[in-house]
Formats: structure tokens, C-alpha cells, sequence
């Protein structure tokens, strides 16, 4: 199968807020920007993605996915949330839409491909879900409008009830890297555990996050 990745990112500066208390606002500016850079080069690592596509309204996330070979779609000014950025995005495609979190730091070209291996013929929806079982952190669009996006806390349900409504087969799938998308400290503490290098652990170290999350938890 070939796709499209659609990645939504907001503000650099606004990112991150639930990690407010444990790191400063530097510091999670440049963790969300890390998190980008380490999912749009993984994306160009899978053959069946044939560009990538990243909505924002951000000027330095615009310029992080246009040097990793990404095309911009501008956003909402000011941005409406994540699922108007998306919606935003999926208007322009008519090849299936690989939707990404910005924040899946621990994703492997190979948990893309166990995706696309497991995808639902079109028409149709495959969703991988949150560590918590309960949100949407990836999903395969066959069309792009299949489903519309309905993200954020308990998204799995909506967009499961809206797929029975309109009478949409869904399949949905647990992938650990995947599920995993970081914005707690919780998350960060699960991240660290992951032997996948790249920005975002360089960030992570050169804060000395893991000092900070053990002092935490003492």
C-alpha cells in the first residue's frame, strides 16, 4: 500500500504543556522539535509513504519538515486544534492518509510497516491506539475521508461510534512505539526505557531529564 503521512504540529512554544513542571519552557520547545525531526526521518525511511505532509502554523516546524523533505501545509492562524489541522490536511489527498502524532519519539520504520501490512482494504479504517487504550495515535485512512478526525482524550470510542454509524469497518491495532506518544512524565519515563537514539534522546540527555524524573519519584 502506498500513503501519504499527515503529521499536525502545533506551536513549538505552546507543546508540551503537561510537562510544564518538570521541564522549562526551553527545553520542551526544543524536545517537540526533536520529536518531529525523529518522526518525519523515520517516515522517509518507509518505501510505501510517498511524501509526507505536515500541517502548522509554526515557522520553525515549517522549516524542520521542509529540510527533511516534507511538504508544508499552512494552518489555521490562529490554529483551531488538532483536528481542524488534519482536516486541513486530509482535504488535499485522494491516496490513502497515514495520520501521525508529532510526538511519537519511539516510532521505527518498522511499526509504520506493521501498520501498512495490517491496513484494511479501502474503504476503511486502521487505528492504533493510545498506551492508555483509550485515544488514537495513529491512523490509516482509506480514503482520506473514510472518517473524519475526532483526536484528543477518548478518541478511540468517537471515532469507533462514528465508523459503526456510517458503517465503516475498522480494525484496531496495539503497537507499542506507537501508543506511546510523549507529553507526561509518565511517558518520558517509558521513552527513556527504549534503546531507539535520535534527537529526541540527545535532548533528553543533554537536559538530564532522567535525573530530574528519578529525583521526582524520591
Amino acid at each position: 500500500m502506498r500513503v501519504a503521512a499527515l503529521i499536525p504540529v502545533k506551536p513549538l512554544d505552546k507543546a508540551l504543556m503537561r510537562l510544564a513542571g518538570l521541564l522549562s519552557a526551553r527545553v520542551r520547545h526544543d524536545l517537540q522539535a526533536a520529536m518531529l525531526t525523529d518522526i518525519l526521518a523515520c517516515c522517509r525511511r518507509v518505501s510505501q509513504i510517498e511524501y509526507t505532509i505536515v500541517v502548522t502554523s509554526d515557522p520553525e516546524a515549517a522549516e524542520i519538515a521542509t529540510a527533511q523533505g516534507a511538504k508544508v501545509i499552512a494552518d489555521h492562524s490562529p490554529p483551531k486544534g488538532i483536528n481542524a489541522a488534519v482536516s486541513r490536511g486530509l482535504e488535499t489527498l485522494s491516496s490513502p492518509a497515514l495520520v501521525l502524532m508529532a510526538d511519537l519519539a519511539g516510532a521505527r520504520p518498522s511499526d509504520i510497516e506493521f501498520v501498512l501490512a495490517n491496513a484494511l482494504p479501502s474503504p476503511g479504517a486502521t487505528l492504533v491506539r493510545s498506551l492508555d487504550r483509550t485515544g488514537t495515535n495513529v491512523m490509516l485512512l482509506s480514503p482520506p475521508g473514510v472518517i473524519e478526525p475526532h483526536l484528543g482524550p477518548g478518541s478511540l470510542r468517537r471515532h469507533l461510534d462514528q465508523a459503526e454509524r456510517q458503517g465503516v469497518v475498522v480494525r484496531v491495532l496495539d503497537r507499542p512505539a506507537l501508543s506511546l506518544d510523549v507529553d507526561t512524565p509518565a511517558d518520558l519515563a517509558v521513552f527513556l526505557q527504549n534503546p531507539v537514539d535520535g534527537a529526541t534522546r540527545r535532548v533528553l540527555t543533554d537536559a538530564a531529564v532522567a535525573g530530574a524524573l528519578s529525583a521526582t519519584t524520591t
